[in-house]
């Protein structure tokens, strides 16, 4: 461990393929900048509903403005109903609002899951989670109350669960 070989930082680099990532990291951010600063917030909001693009375009929203993030809420805020491999990257995304962005987030939100017939246990669910992440207790006691007089016993179930 003395010549630093063991540790994670130190005069050795950890892979020889590092600078590769470096250098694609560089040429990502340069595309990036490149993209017309008028069609930025038309471009995420396609990627966002796009499978194949929508990691690159919540990597671009994690490191921009929040701003930007609000300006694509309409095209983000139904991955934050749903299961899926970048839910946490979503919420982040949100979390980071500033906070009169976020309550008009949550308020949105909670009033579309409730009006929507069509919303189902894993909407309640995924939505009552990020409520209580961010502390959002008002829009959680409207989503809870909306829950525990469904008609459907797994709507119920939901509001019984986070009581």
């Amino acid at each position: 461990m003395a010549d630093g070989a063991d540790r994670v930082t130190g005069p050795v680099p950890p892979s020889e393929v590092w600078p590769a990532v470096v250098e694609a990291d560089a040429r990502f951010r340069e595309a990036v900048l490149r993209i017309p600063r008028g069609e930025l917030q038309a471009t995420l909001g396609w990627a966002l509903g796009d499978f194949a693009s929508r990691p690159t375009a919540l990597r671009i929203l994690g490191s921009a403005d929040p701003s930007l993030t609000v300006s694509v809420l309409p095209a983000l805020e139904p991955f934050l109903l749903v299961s899926h491999s970048a839910l946490v990257e979503c919420r982040a995304l949100v979390l980071r609002l500033p906070p009169a962005e976020r309550t008009a987030c949550f308020d949105r939100l909670t009033a579309r899951v409730i009006a929507d017939t069509g919303s189902d246990d894993e909407a309640y669910r995924r939505l009552a989670e990020l409520l209580r992440s961010a502390g959002a207790s008002g829009a959680l006691a409207v989503l809870l109350a909306a829950a525990s007089t469904s008609d459907e016993a797994v709507l119920r179930e939901v509001a019984d669960d986070f009581a």
